[in-house]
């Protein structure tokens, strides 16, 4: 006939057994009492092979102690602990275990053995790690990127900011982050006026979930403009706006160097029609000229009066500025 204490046993054994999570129990003498088919698996073993065996069975002798220290302070304290360890399995694989162990008392107060259950955490660590690794990524991206980046909420404060885009705006990233961004750097026209924030392309891409690509002026610190290529792309938390990530380049030179060479191409087209303009007026004068020459010859009895006007109108002829001296004279 079984006895109550071999049939509890049993229980317990079957109970364990039905846990998908590792879990021992540990006894005052530093030997496993007991042990799920769970934790047995890890190491590649039957719960027999392991059960009144120490943990340098299982481990080396510095992981042996380590957990040990952890078993014999709650024997001695009775208070639960947890922490995490990382195991290889049969695999070769460093799996993690987030640990908990747990004093078992008697009626009166007294630790008689420690149970411990582990949830495996490799994929949760793994994730963080990823997530690390990306935020780091991320981080360095925006450290090292040429370009001005921001981050805003739907507010229009600076949540992030990198070096580049504090740096083109004449302030500190520290100067920036919980600003109202429109109010600090994109808040008038180039004539001084007000620029309406209900008018901006950059609040317009969070409000209307839609990516905004332009030209525009932003104003730094001591209140000069700068012309930059822009675009806004909302940032989305499932189907819900939360702000906006802003993107910038100052192309105030390009478009200094752009003008100066529509200007220069300007005086140009206006000198190449002043050359034709004043070559197609000296022709005009040298035929006007040639006709009074021609009319002082055949005419007869011409009044002196007269040849003293036709003379001065050959002089005038003569004397014009030449063609090549004309254009700066039309240029406006």
């Amino acid at each position: 006939m079984l006895t109550e204490e071999r049939l509890a046993s049993i229980f317990m054994g079957a109970i364990m057994d039905s846990l998908d999570n590792p879990l021992f129990v540990y006894s005052p003498d530093e030997t496993y009492w007991l042990v799920n088919g769970a934790f047995a698996k890890i190491f590649g073993k039957m719960p027999d092979d392991i059960i009144g065996k120490p943990l340098n069975n299982l481990f080396s002798p510095e992981e042996s102690e380590e957990r040990l220290n952890i078993i014999r302070s709650i024997f001695k304290t009775g208070e639960r602990k947890e922490t995490e360890f990382r195991v290889k399995n049969t695999l070769g694989e460093m799996r993690c275990f987030k640990t908990v162990f747990n004093p078992v008392k008697d009626d009166d107060g007294e630790v008689i053995f420690v149970s411990c259950i582990a949830i495996d955490i490799t994929e949760r660590k793994q994730a963080e790690e990823r997530l690390q690794e990306s935020i780091k990524l991320t981080d360095a991206i925006l450290k090292h990127a040429a370009e001005g980046i921001f981050g805003l909420n739907l507010q229009g404060e600076t949540t992030f900011v990198n070096p580049a885009a504090a740096c083109i705006l004449g302030y500190t990233p520290q100067e920036l982050i919980g600003k109202q961004s429109h109010n600090t750097w994109h808040y008038k026209h180039n004539d001084g006026s007000s620029y309406p924030i209900d008018e901006c392309p950059i609040f317009s891409s969070m409000h209307n979930a839609t990516v905004q690509l332009g030209e525009e002026r932003f104003v730094k610190k001591d209140g000069s403009f700068l012309t930059v290529e822009f675009s806004s792309t909302p940032i989305l938390d499932g189907a819900c706006v939360v702000g906006a990530v802003v993107i910038f380049r100052d192309i105030t030179e390009r478009k200094q160097m752009e003008m100066a060479l529509i200007e220069k191409e300007r005086l140009s087209a206006i000198g190449e029609i002043a050359s034709g303009v004043a070559h197609d007026f000296n022709n005009s004068l040298q035929i006007i000229s040639g006709n009074l020459e021609l009319a002082m010859l055949t005419i007869p009895n011409i009044p002196s009066e007269v040849i003293k006007f036709i003379e001065l109108a050959q002089a005038s002829a003569v004397t014009h500025p030449k063609s090549n001296d004309c254009p700066s004279r039309f240029i406006i």
